[in-house]
């Protein structure tokens, strides 16, 4: 199995289980109060309904349930949105979209609380790539690096 298609499985049960958990919440909290709404899943795609019943919604314990049924939800949202930033870009594009988020003007600066291995980690790049991307920021005079700050000098 290549790559592109292992991404678009991932993305595809990650996306179900998110539907699955946002679904559970909206049908528990619509049995416990008459808002179903959920600020931080304002997408709601009842695939499946799972009656209130079935899931104890006024029993003991029913908001810690809740609770980690909406951490669940909104995680693997985040998950599947990172899997699918992660897929299309290049190694570049994904240091300069990052840096745009850690340093959002020009004049910013940002400590890394993290050695520059685990950022390359979370990037999808070796060190030594993310190395060479930050030296070729820097001598196109975008970026300042000094040890683990970064300074942000112009548009990323």
């Amino acid at each position: 199995m290549n790559a592109k298609r292992f991404q678009q499985i991932l993305i595809g049960v990650l996306s179900f289980v998110a539907v699955v958990s946002t679904v559970l919440l909206f049908q528990t909290r619509s049995a416990m109060s008459s808002k179903p709404e959920c600020p931080a899943c304002p997408e709601q795609a009842p695939a499946v309904q799972i009656p209130a019943s079935r899931c104890d919604a006024g029993g003991p314990g029913a908001n810690d349930a809740l609770a980690v049924i909406h951490a669940q939800a909104v995680w693997l949202r985040r998950l599947a949105t990172r899997v699918q930033q992660l897929a299309g870009v290049g190694s570049g594009d994904r240091l300069r979209n990052w840096l745009r988020q850690q340093l959002p003007k020009p004049g910013a600066r940002y400590a890394l609380p993290m050695p520059k291995k685990t950022l390359a980690a979370q990037l999808g790049m070796t060190p030594e790539t993310l190395s060479r991307s930050l030296r070729s920021l820097q001598e196109e005079g975008l970026l300042a690096v000094e040890g683990r700050t970064l300074h942000r000098l112009g548009e990323l």
